[in-house]
């Protein structure tokens, strides 16, 4: 019987959804078949772990589970930013739940976050992924829509580009003046870490300006590897395992070899930790990942003020779907709806 080690990084802020994802945990873990142990991430605040404890007994009885406790560090000497303060806390959420399944000798490690809601297929999808081919694949994504709604996760990247663009700058529509000025600042960068800094600035704003055609008449101009799933992959859907270069933590199979290989060390909060794994831990180890769009996540999100401050009580559902009719049919699709906090 293979060990399966479920870990959950979700403190008292985010675990607005819990009963949801402990139920839809709870309607796919077969016990006959794992020795499952749930590992859950907390700050400590007891409060909540008495709730998460109920719920974890009302919906999956029987479960081996303990909450591994990371109190909120004050902030980190000479680290700015909400951002960076963040993903560090994060990074040392996510170590220790990993590590406590490495101590446990877990053959599988099911990392799942709080605010992502696997569909009932996901566990056994996920499963077959890592069986393809004798263990062709280390790491297994069920691709999910990111917080905007508008990307779904995985796609092409390399180790200095992690997620590639969409759309190369010939592709989009870049201000006549714009590509002016640009020119000029190039120039002085050369010699100005201020100017260097302007030419980075303005090489991610060229990221989110519009492209001069769709992906699929652009793919017939040239192919090229693209970032996102739905520019990598165009009218993936149902049925498909794909290669990927990255993967989010949100629902994610790991290996024993994978697993192993996860080590946070020298990882100092710029970028997120998912990608820190993927090109600094899994791709030096040879460690290949891949993402299915069988088995689609959910993802429930937060609203955000004009200043993009997060509201957590305002929150929206990204409901995942396939098309079910007409050519598209198995195509991914979502619809967004209120979602009420859960505990």
């Amino acid at each position: 019987m293979h060990k399966l080690a479920i870990c959950v990084a979700a403190t008292k802020s985010y675990c607005y959804a819990a009963k949801s994802l402990i139920r839809s945990i709870g309607a796919q873990v077969d016990l006959k078949k794992y020795e499952v142990l749930l590992i859950w991430g907390t700050c400590g605040d007891e409060q909540t772990e008495k709730q998460l404890a109920q719920l974890i007994n009302k919906y999956i009885n029987g479960i081996n589970y303990r909450f591994e406790q990371v109190p909120h560090p004050p902030k980190v000497q000479g680290v700015k930013g909400y951002e960076t303060h963040q993903n560090l806390y994060l990074a040392e959420l996510h170590t220790a739940i990993f590590h406590a399944a490495k101590i446990w000798g877990a053959d599988y490690c099911w990392s799942v976050e709080g605010d992502v809601l696997p569909p009932p297929n996901a566990l056994r999808t996920l499963t077959s992924c890592l069986e393809f081919d004798g263990g062709f694949y280390g790491v297994a994504m069920a691709t999910y829509p990111d917080q905007s709604g508008g990307s779904w996760m995985g796609g092409r990247g390399s180790a200095t580009n992690q997620i590639a663009e969409n759309y190369a700058e010939e592709e989009t529509e870049i201000p006549a003046r714009f590509t002016k000025v640009r020119k000029r600042v190039l120039k002085l960068a050369k010699h100005s870490q201020k100017y260097a800094q302007l030419a980075a600035d303005m090489a991610k704003a060229i990221r989110s300006m519009p492209p001069k055609f769709n992906v699929f008449t652009a793919n017939g101009k040239r192919w090229r590897a693209r970032g996102w799933l739905q520019y990598a992959y165009p009218a993936i859907g149902r049925g498909s395992i794909l290669p990927t270069d990255w993967t989010g933590l949100g629902c994610v199979l790991m290996s024993r070899e994978s697993l192993e290989a996860v080590d946070y060390s020298g990882y100092n909060g710029g970028g997120t930790g998912d990608l820190y794994l993927n090109w600094f831990c899994w791709e030096p180890a040879g460690i290949r990942r891949c993402v299915t769009t069988h088995a689609i996540c959910s993802h429930v999100v937060r609203e955000r003020n004009e200043k993009q401050e997060q509201d957590f009580t305002k929150l929206r559902l990204i409901k995942a779907y396939h098309e079910n009719a007409g050519e598209m049919i198995g195509h991914l699709r979502t619809r967004t709806v209120e979602f009420t906090p859960e505990l």
